[in-house]
């Protein structure tokens, strides 16, 4: 019976292959390579589970070069744009691992940064108003609660802070253009004929725009 002498890297040169283990060897590098074909063209058919697993490990083998009886290489055929901060720092390794050209742009490290610029800084903030009896209305600032006479006195008390708070934390966040808009939440309960102050939940959101650095 015929056989074939592997003289390949990291393996025994004085091992004498059987000529079947050899050809089942080619039969199986074909149909890892006809899986992987089968990505980008369509005259490949449809595989089976058996060949795609096949065509899986055959890349992945391929790609760290593996030894053995069958050699495989596979590279990707298309240059990578790397994008971003950390674009020079990670994508020499990625075209190293992928067998590919690395394109860096010139202008790479900010080609990400229109996010900053079209972003928003939004701030959200919310407090309650309770009533612990009839006719007194409670809101609770952080600093602690304080009682009110009035349903509209408490109502305007926790909108103002709440909004001045929002507002102060937007601007401290770089925007020079403050918006800001607030929702009531009021609960009631109808007794004999009238209609009872239960709770109040007051929310307020505050937005900007960043503000642009200049030279």
């Amino acid at each position: 019976m015929k056989s074939a002498r592997d003289d390949s890297a990291g393996l025994n040169n004085s091992r004498v292959w059987p000529i079947e283990v050899v050809i089942s060897g080619l039969i199986r590098a074909m149909r890892a390579s006809c899986c992987v074909s089968s990505v980008t063209s369509t005259n490949c058919g449809r595989p089976g589970r058996g060949c795609r697993r096949g065509g899986r490990s055959g890349l992945r083998r391929g790609l760290r070069r593996a030894a053995g009886l069958v050699k495989i290489e596979a590279c990707l055929d298309v240059a990578v744009i790397g994008l971003g901060a950390s674009a020079a720092t990670y994508y020499p390794a990625v075209g190293e691992a992928l067998k590919c050209d690395v394109i860096l742009p010139e202008h790479a490290a900010v080609a990400n940064a229109i996010g900053a610029v079209v972003g928003r800084i939004t701030m959200r903030r919310s407090g309650t108003i309770t009533a612990p009896s009839e006719g007194v209305f409670r809101v609770h600032f952080t600093a602690g609660p304080q009682d009110f006479h009035s349903e509209d006195d408490a109502l305007l008390a926790l909108e103002t802070w709440l909004c001045d708070s929002a507002r102060a934390e937007v601007e401290e966040s770089g925007s020079d253009t403050v918006q800001v808009s607030s929702h009531r939440d009021i609960k009631r309960a109808r007794s004999e004929a009238r209609e009872i102050f239960i709770e109040a939940v007051i929310s307020v959101e505050a937005t900007g725009r960043p503000r642009v650095a200049r030279e």
